[in-house]
């Protein structure tokens, strides 16, 4: 929207959640080597061309973010995450931000 004009930027908060994409092989799961590939092609650098194509901010110093976001902008402001509150909490807080913006 701001190659259109309009006045938006994108703002890191001092503190902000940082949210990865993690991936991981099952032990003993049905097709390890298509887990492994799946793995192999995330990190490869088309994979990750593909994951900034979706506006994620890639690790690979090769691809470039399609977000003036990068890794080195947003680590210094992630904050750790208690999951055991986002478990106790979620149902509320998505119903609290559906009611406002619904």
């Amino acid at each position: 929207m701001k190659a259109k004009g309009e006045k938006v930027d994108f703002i890191v908060p001092e503190k902000t959640p940082v949210i990865v994409n993690p991936v991981s092989l099952v032990q003993d799961g049905p097709n390890p080597d298509g887990g492994k590939a799946l793995i192999d092609y995330l990190l490869s650098k088309e994979g990750q061309q593909t994951l900034a194509n979706w506006y994620h901010i890639p690790i690979s110093k090769e691809v470039e973010s399609k977000t003036p976001l990068t890794l080195e902008k947003v680590i210094p402001h992630a904050q750790e995450l208690d999951v055991d509150w986002v478990v106790q909490n979620y149902d509320r807080v998505r119903n609290e931000w559906r009611q406002k913006f619904q």
